[in-house]
């Protein structure tokens, strides 16, 4: 769990790219990712939490089956996304 903290508190303040060293690119990053992106995450098929507002296309949220996972973000400093997933891990420790 630090380790989240960690790569989450870097991100939020730094922003940057972290994926896991387990994972390959198959492509270049810069041929995938447009100039304009602000964040990316990597998704699996779970169910996003109904507590995360966050603003995405509208085709992420409606697909019940995807799930931001942390091994693989990408975004830049003070991401609302990132707060959010920090100040959820905050909330869900203090409880």
């Amino acid at each position: 769990m630090r380790a989240v903290i960690l790569r989450l508190a870097l991100m939020l303040n730094e922003g940057g790219i972290y994926i896991d060293i387990s994972k390959r690119l198959r492509i270049p990053l810069r041929q995938t990712i447009p100039a304009s992106a602000r964040f990316i995450f990597a998704h699996e098929h779970n169910e996003i939490p109904s507590h995360f507002q966050v603003k995405t296309d509208p085709k992420v949220l409606q697909d019940h089956r995807k799930l931001i996972v942390q091994w693989c973000m990408m975004s830049c400093p003070n991401n609302q996304v990132i707060e959010t997933m920090a100040d959820s891990i905050e909330h869900d420790s203090s409880g």
